[in-house]
């Protein structure tokens, strides 16, 4: 986790609370007003690759006042290939689960998100994102998390560990000969 870093004025930060393996992970907790919080990675070179794909451990508990269909807060994940200067939203395979409602100024508001609860109870759950649409650029990845104006009530927000970029390719300066 040491590599990933705060970004903003937001609320992210490591946290022993909850985590997935050793003793931290990556948190930004539920707050009442709107707005939106973003983690960002470092950069990753995927310029020699083929294939790539992001995985990590979640927990989340956003704010849904009890109510299985209000989809007020909730999280996504943004990449870029431009240092920042532009973000899209990335899906995770098998898609995010649900559609953010247009409540209260969230910036997130109508994108499908991670919203109510995930994890098995204090177990965190996997996420896997295709990253292969985006090789041969340099690229980073942001943990993003919208809030709308209130809550109903406390909720613990997202928690994200275990995050790796990996790929089973080759890469293409390497060569055997003979084949």
């Amino acid at each position: 986790h040491r590599s990933l870093h705060a970004s903003g004025i937001d609320q992210w930060g490591q946290t022993v609370v909850r985590s997935s393996s050793a003793s931290t992970s990556w948190h930004v907790s539920q707050h009442d007003v709107e707005g939106d919080d973003a983690l960002k990675s470092p950069t990753v070179n995927l310029t020699n690759f083929r294939a790539a794909t992001l995985v990590f451990n979640h927990w989340y508990n956003f704010d849904d006042c009890s109510d299985p269909t209000f989809d007020p807060d909730g999280g996504v994940v943004e990449i870029t290939v431009d240092g920042g200067a532009t973000w899209t939203r990335i899906n995770p395979v098998g898609g995010y689960p649900y559609v953010l409602d247009d409540i209260c100024s969230n910036p997130l508001v109508g994108q499908p998100a991670y919203a109510h609860d995930g994890g098995l109870g204090s177990a965190f759950v996997p996420a896997v994102f295709d990253l292969t649409p985006f090789v041969g650029n340099t690229v980073s990845v942001r943990f993003r998390a919208g809030w709308d104006c209130g809550n109903c009530n406390s909720n613990e927000g997202w928690y994200i560990d275990d995050v790796a970029v990996y790929s089973t390719d080759y890469v293409s300066w390497v060569s055997a000969s003979p084949t």
